[in-house]
């Protein structure tokens, strides 16, 4: 299996996967995984009047810089956190450890932009192509 990259909180170090299961928990909540992206990494896709994406000459999508959300922030991370944490108990072969949300946003000590990047970059690992 693939190897699980790690984020640390409090001084402690969970494992984070953010697998197809991770992704429908997002597409029910957020409805596109594009929308989920926009608020995590605080930019937000500009329309013209007909409701199309506006893009520069070089065909790249135009986008304009929002605050990034907490709400999306504080819905992500428990559920990497815990599939991270379910994942590698099968693979040692023993009971998974599940830490409640509260607790894992009580845990947060690192400022939110931070924070937003490392869980953009895990995001953006479930897109790559596996080889």
């Amino acid at each position: 299996m693939e190897q699980l990259n790690k984020i640390t909180l409090s001084g402690r170090e969970y494992p984070i996967k953010c697998s197809n299961f991770v992704l429908a928990e997002i597409q029910a909540k957020y409805g596109e995984l594009s929308k989920f992206e926009d608020l995590l990494s605080g930019r937000k896709a500009k329309y013209d009047d007909n409701g199309n994406r506006l893009r520069d000459e070089d065909g790249n999508a135009i986008f304009e810089k929002t605050d990034i959300s907490m709400d999306a922030i504080n819905f992500f991370l428990p559920l990497i956190i815990n599939e991270g944490l379910e994942i590698e108990a099968i693979e040692k072969n023993k009971p998974a450890e599940i830490i409640d949300s509260k607790t894992i946003i009580r845990m947060i000590d690192v400022n939110p932009f931070t924070l937003s990047l490392e869980l953009l970059m895990e995001f953006y690992r479930a897109f790559n192509i596996k080889k």
